[in-house]
């Protein structure tokens, strides 16, 4: 009798579960319907440009186009999730961050290494290159975000700015001085320090460049020792509004050797590209969207409030004047350099004669000259 009885209780502990596995099926059936997918260029080297194809939030390629012979492969297995992806310097192969782990793969070789640290980091987003040996980067530690140097053939990792008060990050490395975003509070500071020779012992002196009141700014990008570019954005995300609004600047020294800094354009982005769990959402978030510095002008992408269509325009730093690009319906964003053509990434979706959805490879045909591109 009580074996009976376990049974009945089995049974409909079983039937719980299929009933929840169908629920399941049935809603990952429905987000995988229709998610929105996307092409774009992430990189340019010798004959190939690398290409991310989003299939969905939980589906990532990334993909070498070989633009001398005109054929397609691709360069990860579908496992991986990469992002933020990095040539490095010596050409031998690329870093990517894969679900908040740094990994590298070596185009020679089958898989991607994994790099662990010897400090307890997380929030990693992004590496800068110094050789094909070492690159440095900004993460949290204790809640804060530091700078540390990472060497391959050691495989240590060192610290080399940190406080309990302040984060430190978008790091940029001009020979041998490092200049950064400094934010205490909510106060925000670039800084220039000097880049450390020996890498156990910390840097606490620090040069104040521009202190940016009322200011939120990220993505700091040096170009030599006395010029960079930053991006003011807001405090708080509204996420009912349709896009967001951000301002591009300019800074640099003068002949007096005071920092100035200079406001460029305006520009905005639909925020459903940006936040969210939803299918229209970018792995990458705003990274295929910030600007770009190519031959003395700034590409950058801006939406169109009334229908959420991204387009990309040019902004020359002799003139000041802006240019349209490209006149897309959807979204066209992340420019990519290569030889005398800027390419560009797309969302349109391409369909057969039956209605059916074609893959990148489908639609392509392996033609790589079907990436959309504008000579400069």
């Amino acid at each position: 009798m009580k074996f009976i009885i376990y049974l009945i209780k089995s049974l409909k502990k079983g039937i719980i579960l299929i009933k929840k596995a169908i629920l399941l099926f049935f809603v990952i059936y429905e987000l995988a319907l229709n998610p929105e997918e996307f092409v774009y260029p992430v990189a340019a080297d010798n004959n190939f440009i690398y290409v991310l194809h989003q299939k969905s939030l939980y589906s990532m390629e990334l993909l070498s186009l070989n633009m001398e012979h005109n054929y397609i492969q691709k360069c990860l297995l579908s496992i991986y999730l990469p992002g933020n992806i990095k040539l490095m310097p010596n050409h031998a192969g690329f870093s990517f961050i894969d679900q908040g782990k740094l990994r590298i793969k070596n185009f020679n070789s089958r898989s991607p290494k994994t790099i662990n640290f010897n400090e307890l980091i997380y929030d990693l987003t992004n590496i800068e290159w110094i050789d094909e040996k070492n690159f440095y980067f900004s993460a949290k530690k204790k809640n804060f975000f530091c700078i540390f140097h990472y060497n391959l053939a050691d495989k240590k990792c060192y610290c080399i700015k940190e406080d309990l008060q302040s984060d430190y990050f978008y790091p940029q490395k001009i020979l041998s001085d490092l200049f950064c975003i400094r934010r205490n509070q909510n106060n925000f500071q670039i800084i220039k320090l000097r880049y450390p020779k020996d890498l156990k012992i910390k840097n606490n002196d620090f040069i104040e460049i521009l202190t940016l009141e009322n200011m939120h700014i990220a993505f700091l990008i040096m170009i030599n020792s006395n010029q960079g570019f930053f991006l003011e954005h807001a405090n708080l995300v509204d996420r009912e509004n349709k896009c967001l609004f951000f301002t591009y600047w300019n800074f640099f020294k003068t002949e007096q050797k005071h920092w100035h800094k200079e406001k460029l354009f305006d520009f905005s982005l639909p925020i459903k590209y940006l936040f969210g769990s939803n299918n229209e959402r970018l792995y990458e978030s705003i990274l295929p969207f910030l600007p770009k510095l190519l031959n003395n002008k700034i590409y950058f992408c801006n939406a169109n409030e009334s229908d959420l269509s991204v387009n990309i325009f040019s902004f020359d730093l002799t003139d000041k004047k802006i240019e349209r690009k490209t006149s897309a319906q959807n979204c066209n964003f992340s420019p990519v350099l290569f030889k005398d053509k800027i390419f560009y990434g797309f969302n349109d979706k391409k369909f057969d004669k039956n209605g059916q959805f074609l893959s990148f490879f489908d639609s392509f045909e392996s033609d790589t000259s079907k990436l959309p591109s504008f000579k400069i």
